[in-house]
């Protein structure tokens, strides 16, 4: 399954998400083959590396971005994603208008970390792989949705003080490991 991170021009949000989001799924023992995770913006932006200071608050998580170039996100990109996470309601608006059928999979990144609280404290999702899991979210997803807190949006950092990318920073590494948590396989209980 491929989860596809969205923001503006791809330099700080989405990037940080994808890193982080990569980080808790391995700290799940997710593997990279399993679940794949990419970023990209929906600003027309020629390929730049990730914002500094975000790469700074990366460094001190022990993630190198460095090597990271922004990617425009495109309509074909949203469509075949299995997830979709992006950071402000103007953003789900643009990619709906280009793929409204992406509607299904298509979330505010703390939107769907609150979905994934709601449903670990049901039980958590069925499924005994985190792509089952991940699914299962997706597919609970209408159901769910109509009974959740309206999500917050992740204000862009870009060009505001450190606190402001501190603050992004945090909500992101928070959801990600919200995210992480509930769909990583439940341990199978080892015997003596």
């Amino acid at each position: 399954m491929h989860i596809l991170t969205v923001c503006s021009g791809n330099i700080c949000r989405s990037p940080m998400a994808e890193y982080l989001l990569r980080q808790a799924l391995e700290t799940q023992r997710i593997s990279r083959t399993d679940i794949t995770i990419s970023s990209a913006g929906i600003l027309h932006l020629q390929p730049r590396p990730i914002d500094p200071t975000c790469a700074e608050l990366l460094s001190e998580d022990g993630i190198d971005a460095s090597a990271f170039r922004s990617t425009i996100c495109t309509p074909s990109m949203v469509r075949e994603a299995d997830l979709v996470l992006c950071f402000e309601h103007e953003h789900l608006d643009d990619l709906l208008r280009d793929a409204p059928l992406a509607l299904r999979h298509t979330f505010l990144f703390t939107d769907f970390a609150n979905l994934c609280d709601s449903d670990m404290q049901q039980g958590g999702p069925e499924g005994s792989t985190a792509q089952e899991r991940l699914q299962c979210l997706i597919d609970d997803a209408p159901l769910m949705r109509p009974l959740m807190p309206r999500a917050e949006e992740i204000p862009d950092p870009h060009r505001h003080d450190r606190a402001t990318y501190e603050l992004a920073h945090r909500l992101i590494a928070n959801a990600a490991m919200r995210i992480a948590a509930a769909i990583a396989p439940a341990s199978i209980p080892q015997h003596a």
